[in-house]
């Protein structure tokens, strides 16, 4: 599991645009990679998982991948029930 707690946006301020997220892996390591990296990282394994923590629910949000024809794929993260975009909210770098 990776927790991602950056997101660089490039061209627009929607999910499609985030071009970069840092985050901390399994062994607390930070990390960076490109929205392709972890569009591929997320889609090569089901035991590969990416969440959103978010502080004030003290609760994780999964990052899920999405895929459109004609359209680069990125990522979001699934739908809860705080009705924020837990990966939208994250600081920008």
């Amino acid at each position: 599991m990776i927790e991602i707690i950056e997101r660089h946006m490039v061209g627009g301020e929607r999910h499609e645009h985030i071009a970069e997220v840092k985050y901390i892996d399994a062994d607390g390591t930070r990390k960076k990679m490109t929205r392709q990296q972890a569009v591929e990282w997320l889609d090569a394994s089901s035991a590969h998982v990416a969440v959103v923590y978010s502080q004030d629910r003290r609760l994780y949000a999964y990052v899920e991948t999405v895929h459109r024809l004609n359209a680069p794929d990125y990522i979001r993260t699934q739908p809860d029930s705080t009705g924020a975009d837990n990966l939208l909210a994250l600081l920008e770098y």
